[in-house]
């Protein structure tokens, strides 16, 4: 497999965009990295051959345009540039990449090799073209939600975004990421969520594109009492990969972790999750279901650390599983890693198949076979996304749901 610099020099930043110091350090430590294989253990059930194998394109040359402002508190990227202006809503403030390089703790953060994503999150710094960082007022209630979307201007287009969010102190904000059905390029995205003491986030990621190549990157950190509640949707694409890592770094911090994936045809899904407590008092819980038909492969990997001296830690990871084709593949891997005293912990997996039973019991009250799958499969991924229902892009999940079953054995 290629160098990490070597895949990178694909699809360099625009000539006309200036250097900063995040991009020439992650450049520099790319000069030891390499594309992982399937024989690194985060790496075992992906198949990195259709991206590396990809006839792909930069975003175009030239300076960069920026479309008009999206609606307050929406904020859309298209070929690796956002379109961005003031927030309207009076204690969020909006910067990009210029104001992040002048934060040298954020830079340090970024630069943390800290996910199982990597070396794809450090790709995403060396070949940045924008950014856009968030900021929230300590003590707002932002009752709006904050959108992100994402899409491209063609077909087989390159880009690599990043976005931090950081709630002050005390705040609660609602946060929904978007990701187009048309989409049909390669995004390398980067997201960096820090919560202070008692901030209160909910996050909502809806991943609908069954084309293309996806690798998303999400870290989430947590300070003392701070609350971050996650629901993803997740379909998969010909190659989606999503790396989670949590981190409850305060006393009492919760997390609450949901969501569910479908995999068809002859797609790619792989979930890597990480769960970190590393003080006294934390809280979390993680459910993920899934199911696969087709050709299509997918992975759960979950994981709880506990790190020493963490007494008083409730945590818990479920990932249940049904598999409707005889092609199909699911791998899941739930992994526990405790070093501390007096804490609560369970995690479990499972994979199994629609019941006979039921299918038979909705076929003998007149509904017929392929509509009482759909329903039973509707049930047990859909339970967990009640809240994502009210959202446009959920009936491209529905359908993509209904295609699924009726590729069952």
């Amino acid at each position: 497999m290629k160098a990490a610099a070597d895949y990178l020099a694909r699809w360099q930043p625009r000539p006309d965009r200036v250097a900063n110091a995040l991009r020439e350090q992650a450049r520099h430590e790319l000069a030891d990295c390499r594309i992982p294989t399937r024989s690194d253990e985060d790496w075992l059930y992906v198949n990195l051959n259709s991206l590396m194998q990809a006839e792909l394109s930069a975003p175009a040359g030239g300076p960069p345009t920026r479309r008009p402002a999206s609606p307050p508190l929406v904020w859309e990227m298209q070929d690796g540039v956002f379109s961005r202006a003031a927030s309207e809503q009076p204690g969020v403030q909006v910067a990009g990449l210029d104001a992040l390089v002048k934060d040298d703790q954020l830079m340090t953060d970024l630069l943390q090799k800290r996910s199982s994503g990597y070396p794809f999150d450090l790709l995403n710094l060396a070949a940045l073209d924008d950014a856009l960082v968030i900021s929230v007022s300590a003590g707002l209630d932002c009752r709006q939600p904050l959108r992100l979307r994402y899409g491209f201007s063609a077909e087989h287009r390159t880009q690599h975004g990043l976005v931090v969010l950081r709630l002050g102190a005390g705040s609660r904000c609602h946060l929904i990421e978007e990701e187009p059905p048309t989409a049909a390029g390669y995004l390398n995205s980067r997201l960096m969520i820090q919560l202070a003491d008692g901030a209160t986030l909910t996050h909502w990621r809806l991943q609908v594109c069954d084309r293309g190549w996806q690798m998303n990157n999400l870290n989430v950190k947590l300070a003392a009492h701070a609350d971050y509640e996650l629901v993803q949707a997740s379909l998969n694409s010909r190659l989606r990969r999503n790396d989670l890592l949590v981190q409850c770094h305060g006393d009492g911090a919760t997390a609450r972790l949901k969501g569910a994936f479908i995999g068809f045809a002859d797609g790619q899904l792989d979930n890597h999750l990480t769960l970190g407590h590393d003080s006294p008092g934390g809280h979390s819980e993680t459910r993920f279901n899934g199911l696969a038909t087709g050709q299509s492969t997918v992975t759960f990997n979950g994981r709880i650390a506990i790190q020493p001296d963490c007494p008083s830690t409730q945590a818990t990871l479920y990932n249940h599983n049904l598999l409707l084709s005889q092609g199909a593949k699911i791998n899941t891997k739930p992994e526990l890693k405790i070093y501390s005293d007096d804490v609560q912990c369970a995690h479990g997996a499972t994979i199994g198949r629609l019941s006979d039973e039921a299918v038979f019991y909705l076929s003998s009250r007149g509904i017929p076979e392929l509509t009482a799958r759909q329903m039973l499969a509707a049930g047990f991924v859909g339970e967990l996304l009640q809240d994502l229902r009210q959202e446009p892009d959920y009936s491209s999940w529905q359908k993509a749901l209904d295609d699924s079953v009726r590729q069952t054995d």
